[in-house]
């Protein structure tokens, strides 16, 4: 995934590699996501560790930033990452539901999009942000100093 010549050589031609890259990253991200949750039960300490595996695939895949960043342009990009996003809130749905918050879908979709904000602060400052990942604690009402 990193590299891009050589994603041009299995896909052919740009008009191609941006969907292919954008559907690749997307599935190993919900893979990834899905198996930090498993057999945990809905709620904040799932919501965070969902969270936390989506900015350490982001950071493991820092190639894909640029080409991420251009998606939006494209409006077939566009809406396959709608649906993406659509999907991880869907799954988040059931935490906020869980931690008894109104209207969970909506919160779960304004989670997910600071999510991926805090994947692109991570990607420019070049790591794991320890004082971003406490704050998103915070977003969800977590007073305590633990921090990721």
């Amino acid at each position: 995934m990193n590299s891009r010549n050589g994603a041009f050589h299995h896909v052919g031609d740009q008009a191609r590699y941006l969907p292919t890259l954008q559907g690749s990253f997307h599935n190993l991200l919900r893979d990834e996501f899905e198996n930090a949750i498993n057999q945990m039960p809905p709620g904040v300490e799932r919501l965070l560790a969902a969270s936390r595996a989506y900015l350490d695939v982001c950071l493991r895949h820092p190639g894909v930033r640029t080409p991420l960043l251009e998606i939006p342009a494209d409006a077939p990009i566009a809406d396959a990452v709608r649906a993406h996003d659509a999907q991880m809130a869907e799954i988040c749905s059931a935490d906020f539901r869980a931690m008894g918050w109104p209207q969970p879908l909506d919160a779960a979709r304004l989670w997910v999009g600071i999510v991926a904000e805090g994947a692109f602060v991570e990607f420019d400052t070049g790591g794991s942000n320890d004082n971003l990942r406490a704050v998103l604690r915070w977003f969800l009402g977590c007073r305590q100093t633990q921090r990721g």
